[in-house]
């Protein structure tokens, strides 16, 4: 009580400001509320320990700070009371003032007296942990948050409770921008965590908060060291958050991008350099990410610009289709894509009628326009958009979309600056370097250029720019001139004709990259000549004469000439279609595949880097691509495919030594099979090449995924998971993944997992996003990849009989490692659909080899493994048809004798059935004559007793009386398939039904006289049956 002897003179100063009602300035104190309690501030040291013993003292000081509902009655509430207090206690440094209470809490009403009545403020979840009175969290807080508990504050920043998690994250960073030397590093580690909060209100601010730190700092003059060290990192963790899949952190940074990282607003010069700087400090992570931000703004842009240019189409339901397609597009760009459309559509209206706002629109997205032109036509469009609030949903949303497609951070003045920069450091004296505090940033500026370019090509038109690219081609460094050669690539288009003076002086530098530069400056001078040059096949037959004659291994130049040949007949298929074909032919197969230098190469380990191995087997390996690139380059040449698919195999078959002289090292096999299996992959991504792959020549491609060599594995695994996440390879060969099942060391195993999830979760978003018939949807669908894993584990070497039993294991352990994913992280698991398709294929037989018994054993072995781990595995299931009935591919699938068992047909054994006989009935879809892709019975036009249980593709060549129109429709596809049903060979309850009816005397004969009928007979009426249900009977005969 004031006047007390036994407390210090500060506590009696503030209990006697607090009876006299005086405020934090009349007394010099900053009083807490309540009983009185007061801390000394200023000059009046240390205060005394005291204790908030009543209820009104902790409720108001939880009300104080916004953190208590109306009535805290639970303890679950009270405690959550007392841990944000607590937080925002600790970290802000404040407390509540007599002026900030509101004496009516009993007419709320609060109890007398509270359950947490003569509870401290400390954590109840947290043990072991120090009690903290609000007393001694004001003085600590005055004191300096590094005083206070880090353990306590980190389990704070982890607690279950959003607002507690919330509260944290927003004291440190107002601590953080008053006074940046009160947070230590540890505590704004706590906040870099919240970037990855599960709610996004909280990461948002975690992230916004560290953007303005750093660009409060970054933009003083005299940074202390110590200050830069600690917000280093935030530039990093900015861009790495683009690495997201939500679109609204994406949204995200690419704002405080442009408004922390590099300001809009400032000057050129200071926005060039502050852009310089940030891409040449950054790691190479966030490099990838800021390329990928600048791409998918690009992308945004184009598809705006389309849907302007859909508007200019004449009026009709095709502008109307064409519109509402591309808006749709568009939407996807922006969070909730159903009212995005909506609101696209009306500014899309607003834009018809409104050629003012058309032009406004046009300057931002056709490029040319400075970053402040660009600026000010964005805020044009934005005023006819209604008033800017929160509430106003088409303003928000299309500012979203002008947001990420208006050009305000990079124009022609900002290349040049950046020109500049590159130049200083790559030929001049590194000023920049120096007073940017890094070493050769001429790389990173040349990789800036590069991005730039594809994003902003428009920035780079000028003679100057052209000029100064140009001196950058002579320079010693090849990374650079590389680089160079790309940015051409990008800006390069019509220069003959624009300015012909630069383009005379560089057209001989690219030409001389082509025949004497590194390989990789062969490759993009060819991709750059094919830019810049109107007459190819003068500029380019001058340049094959002239690689011909270094096609001998004395020649320094072998491996340009091949790369140089390859990307010619890459990009110029129909130019020099013959000359081509004679060097693959005469040079790299005959001369250089086929031929091993006499003396023999031994080394002692079985991978080394690519540098290290001998010229020859380098040169055999640049000829592998150069066949593969003029194979793409031509996609119809499935003959010349075949024979390079055999000759390929070979290589994989004799374990990288094609002519087995063993005269090759390990590490040239090694390195040989895997650019052998490379090579395959890349042919089968044309699907007329895939379709030519035969059975045999998959399964030994998919055996390198348990080479002998661990870097085989895993090389072959990256390549096989890049092909197949950007959907170019066929669903096929997602089966592969299968055989990581089996893969001993725990790393590889791990990463083999991760790239079978994210191919099937690509396969499952494109679904998501794109609408698919069913005829594509068994080469799309993730879950059919399940008859192809079986037939390949049927004929897996480990399993050399359908009854071994380690065989048997590890068929089983491939089988779970591909359907696990499938099974367990599947939203859209359908258990009717993974057994039925089981099923179909057990009654099936092995296309690859139809007669042998021990494949169809191995094949039902493997089926019923599967069918095991569906029954065991699957947790909880709903008994509901799938939206499609089970399919299989003909190629690798076939059905067995119409009149023979599947089952016995193994033994030798055969069990004769009776013909069905014709009945009347509803008519059957017929499949198409020249199909690529499956086509399943509409389920709608016949009831649901008449659903086809078991449907299997059947591959069929086109014939000549197929139309031309129908093998151009399917030419895309990656398979050749036609429709077939099983169902001749189980008859459903109808056909069993009308049997009975119209053959009522039937039913008193006996079994044997219904299983066997006259041989003639029952070869008509099965013949007939099998065409009236449409039912293929021959592949070579043509389906109406």
């Amino acid at each position: 009580m004031p006047g007390d002897s036994r407390l210090k003179p500060s506590t009696q100063r503030a209990l006697e400001a607090v009876k006299n009602g005086l405020g934090t300035e009349g007394a010099g104190y900053k009083c807490t509320v309540g009983s009185g309690v007061g801390v000394a501030a200023g000059p009046f040291g240390p205060a005394g320990k005291l204790q908030l013993t009543t209820p009104w003292d902790q409720v108001r000081l939880a009300k104080h700070f916004g953190l208590m509902p109306r009535t805290t009655q639970t303890a679950e509430q009270a405690q959550r009371v007392e841990r944000s207090a607590q937080t925002q206690t600790v970290l802000s440094g404040k407390s509540a003032t007599p002026a900030q209470v509101r004496p009516s809490w009993s007419k709320r009403g609060v109890p007398d007296r509270c359950d947490f009545e003569k509870k401290q403020f400390s954590s109840p979840r947290v043990s072991g942990t120090a009690t903290i009175t609000p007393f001694e969290v004001n003085m600590r807080a005055m004191k300096g948050i590094q005083m206070i508990g880090k353990e306590s504050l980190r389990q704070r920043q982890h607690d279950p409770a959003e607002s507690v998690r919330y509260e944290v994250v927003m004291a440190i960073i107002s601590a953080a921008k008053k006074d940046f030397g009160s947070v230590t590093e540890e505590l704004l580690n706590f906040v870099k965590e919240r970037t990855l909060d599960k709610k996004f209100k909280i990461r948002k601010e975690a992230l916004m908060g560290l953007a303005h730190l750093y660009k409060q700092h970054m933009s003083s003059p005299d940074l202390p060291a110590s200050t830069l060290e600690c917000i280093s990192w935030i530039k990093n963790k900015v861009l790495h958050v683009y690495y997201q899949t939500a679109l609204e952190d994406r949204l995200l940074v690419e704002r405080i991008l442009h408004t922390c990282l590099v300001p809009y607003q400032l000057p050129v010069e200071e926005r060039m350099h502050k852009l310089y700087q940030l891409f040449a400090t950054v790691d190479d992570h966030a490099v990838k990410a800021f390329n990928e931000l600048l791409k998918c703004q690009c992308a945004v842009r184009q598809q705006m610009r389309a849907v302007l240019e859909a508007l200019h189409l004449p009026a009709g339901e095709e502008r109307e289709r064409q519109l509402l397609a591309r808006v749709a597009l568009l939407s996807r760009n922006l969070p909730d894509s159903v009212k995005a459309q909506e609101y696209l559509m009306k500014f899309c209206a607003l834009l018809e009628g409104n050629q003012r706002l058309r032009i406004h629109m046009n300057n931002v997205l056709h490029g040319g326009a400075s970053c402040v032109e660009a600026e000010r036509s964005v805020k044009e469009v934005l005023k006819s958009l209604g008033y800017p609030v929160q509430t106003n949903s088409f303003y928000v949303i299309i500012k979203q979309l002008l947001e990420r497609v208006a050009p305000v951070m990079v124009d022609s003045a900002g290349v040049k600056q950046i020109l500049s920069y590159v130049r200083d450091s790559l030929l001049g004296q590194g000023d920049v370097d120096i007073q940017m505090g890094v070493t050769n940033s001429a790389l990173r500026g040349l990789q800036l250029l590069h991005v730039l370019a594809s994003a902003f090509p428009t920035a780079f038109i000028g003679e100057e720019v052209y000029s100064q690219l140009l001196s950058f081609l002579n320079s010693d460094d090849n990374a650079a001139s590389e680089m160079t050669l790309q940015i051409f690539t990008f800006v390069g288009a019509d220069i003959d004709q624009r300015f012909p003076n630069v383009a005379q002086r560089l057209l001989p530098v690219v030409q001389n990259f082509v025949e004497n530069g590194t390989v990789k400056q062969a490759k993009y001078a060819v991709a750059c000549l094919n830019v810049i040059v109107g007459n190819k096949e003068r500029v380019f037959g001058q340049v094959i004469d002239h690689l011909k004659q270094h096609f001998t291994l004395e020649s320094a130049y072998f491996r340009t000439a091949l790369v140089s040949i390859g990307h010619i007949a890459l990009l110029c298929p129909d130019m020099f279609g013959s000359q081509v074909k004679s060097i693959v032919s005469k040079v790299v197969v005959k001369d250089l595949l086929m031929a091993d230098r006499e003396e023999p190469r031994i080394s002692e380990t079985s991978w080394c880097e690519f540098d290290a191995l001998p010229e020859e087997t380098k040169v055999k390996v640049e000829g592998m691509k150069m066949m593969v690139r003029w194979l793409v380059g031509l996609r119809t040449a499935s003959a010349s495919a075949s024979s390079t698919l055999r000759l390929l195999v070979t290589v994989i078959s004799h374990g990288g030594d094609l002519m087995e002289k063993e005269h090759v090292s390990a590490m040239e096999r090694s390195w040989l099979r895997y650019m052998a299996a490379a090579c395959m992959l890349k042919i089968c991504c044309c699907p007329p090449y895939a379709d030519a792959l035969s059975h045999e020549q998959f399964q030994k491609l998919a055996l390198v995924l348990q080479d002998e060599c661990p870097e085989v594995r895993e090389q072959f695994g990256q390549k096989l998971h890049k092909h197949l996440l950007a959907m170019r390879l066929p669903l096929q060969f997602l089966a592969i993944f299968a055989l990581g099942g089996v893969e001993k060391r725990r790393p590889l195993r791990n990463q083999l997992r991760q790239w079978l999830l994210s191919c099937i979760n690509k396969r499952r978003d494109f679904l998501k996003q794109h609408t698919i018939n069913s005829m594509k949807l068994i080469t799309i669908l993730p879950d059919y990849v399940i008859p192809y894993a079986i037939h390949l584990l049927a004929h897996d070497p480990c399993l050399p009989k359908y009854d071994d039993v380690p065989g048997l294991v590890q068929i089983k352990e491939c089988l779970w490692f591909l359907m696990e994913p499938l099974i367990t992280k599947n939203e859209g698991y359908s258990f009717s659909f993974f057994k039925r398709l089981i099923e179909n294929i057990k009654q099936t037989r092995d296309n690859q080899c139809p007669n042998d018994k021990q494949a169809q054993l191995k094949l039902y072995a493997v089926c019923d493994l599967a069918l095991g781990l569906v029954m065991t595995k699957t947790t909880s299931f709903v008994l509901k048809d799938f939206p499609q009935e089970p399919v299989l591919p003909s190629k690798w699938y076939t059905l067995p004798d119409k009149n023979t068992g599947v089952d016995l047909a193994t033994f030798g054994r055969t069990r004769p059935r009776g013909a069905l006989r014709k009945v009347s009935r509803r008519p059957r879809p017929v499949a198409s004559g020249n199909v690529q892709l499956v086509q399943v019975a509409e389920v709608a036009q016949v009831e649901e007793e008449e659903v086809v249980d078991d449907v299997m593709a059947v591959e069929e060549e086109p014939s000549p009386g197929i139309e031309a129109s129908s093998a151009e429709e399917g030419s895309n596809s990656p398979s050749s398939a036609q429709v077939i049903n099983l169902r001749a060979l189980r008859p459903t309850r109808r056909d069993r039904a009308a049997l009975s009816e119209q053959q009522p005397s039937e039913s008193n004969q006996s079994k044997r006289s219904r299983l066997e009928p006259g041989p003639e007979d029952e070869a008509e009426n099965s013949s007939d049956q099998l065409r009236q249900r449409g039912v293929l009977v021959s592949s070579n005969e043509q389906l109406r």
